[in-house]
């Protein structure tokens, strides 16, 4: 079926009205994404926050060794984080999975697998988030509130197919670049320097994560000193906005 210019705009407007509802329901105002604007989609990358807080994301495809000992390192700081985690690790690591929500942490999806879904073809993109929300739904009661596209890769037809599903997309506005050449020491200081009240933080908690976990405990110690207070997702977005 072919839609004329004027049912075109119709929808586009019912898009960006539900949107809008969406973030009135959530009482929250974003700064710099966050609702159709003119049919748009954007993802949320940070919080306008009357409250000094910042939140922390790890994503995770794979590992069964750093994913505890960074578990264990944010319960002995008395911290919650949001876990970005793929449908796959999910189903290999149920216990770990488990360990995460009892601690009080978020989970969002980064789909089945770390893929980038902007240059995968419908049908597999479609498979993907099914794949995953099956697991989802299995280990966890439910789908996660939050999907975070792999790479930070999207396009329209991905957001529009991944709030269809039920999420809302995150994204970060700060990277630890704890992936890169840098160390630990380097790693921490770079964050410490540039953070700010609302930031969304990207870590990773994969096995090969071993300088995330060597800077956790003075990124965490550097945040308090600082007077922000590290949370998950959830606490972020639901803070008294400006």
């Amino acid at each position: 079926m072919t839609l004329n210019r004027s049912v075109k705009f119709r929808l586009l407007v019912v898009a960006a009205l539900f949107g809008i509802l969406i973030l009135s329901r959530l009482g929250v105002r974003f700064g710099e994404t966050t609702f159709p604007a003119l049919g748009s989609l954007r993802p949320i990358t940070r919080v306008q926050t009357n409250e000094p807080k910042v939140a922390l994301t790890f994503e995770l495809s794979y590992g069964e060794d750093v994913p505890p000992a960074i578990l264990t390192e944010l319960k002995n700081k008395k911290t919650q984080a949001t876990f970005f985690v793929t449908g796959a690790w999910a189903g290999t690591n149920p216990r770990t999975l488990a360990r995460m929500v009892d601690d009080g942490h978020d989970i969002g999806s980064l789909g089945y697998s770390y893929v980038n879904l902007t240059n995968t073809a419908p049908a597999e993109v479609e498979k993907n988030l099914a794949l995953s929300a099956d697991i989802f739904k299995h280990h966890l009661g439910k789908l996660p509130d939050y999907f975070r596209p792999p790479n930070g890769r999207y396009n329209q037809t991905l957001l529009r197919r991944i709030t269809e599903a039920g999420y809302l997309p995150v994204l970060w506005s700060l990277d630890s670049v704890d992936t890169g050449p840098g160390d630990a020491a380097y790693i921490t200081k770079r964050l410490l320097d540039r953070v700010q009240p609302g930031d969304i933080i990207l870590f990773h908690a994969d096995d090969t994560a071993t300088k995330t976990l060597e800077a956790l405990p003075e990124i965490l110690e550097g945040l308090k000193e600082k007077g922000l207070q590290p949370v998950p997702l959830s606490n972020l977005l639901e803070g008294d906005q400006d």
